[in-house]
């Protein structure tokens, strides 16, 4: 949803997106905020995307849509932060980033 009803903003620093959700998928809601962000609706913000796919198809998709990073799942406290650690380097915001984050070994 676009808006709370009660009209007061929120203002977050990180969107984590699963790959599957109820309405629209992950892909399909990372295209409509990067449109939103275009547009000067709304701030800048890193959205890492979430996901148990492996196949390159399916990290392609997400990639595509505008994710920063993507996070497989399951997912381990050391690879989260990692992945938060990367986010705060002079790689973001200057240079949208398309790697995985496994949490293999």
């Amino acid at each position: 949803r676009r808006r709370r009803s009660s009209g007061k903003s929120i203002h977050y620093s990180l969107i984590i997106m699963d790959y599957q959700m109820p309405e629209l998928s992950g892909p399909e809601t990372v295209k409509h905020i990067r449109e939103d962000q275009k547009n000067g609706i709304l701030p800048h913000i890193p959205i890492v995307g979430h996901t148990a796919f492996s196949s390159q198809d399916e990290l392609s998709i997400f990639t595509e849509s505008g994710v920063d990073r993507i996070l497989k799942k399951p997912v381990n406290s050391e690879r989260f932060k990692d992945m938060l650690d990367a986010l705060n380097h002079n790689d973001y915001p200057y240079t949208p980033v398309s790697k995985v984050i496994s949490t293999e070994p």
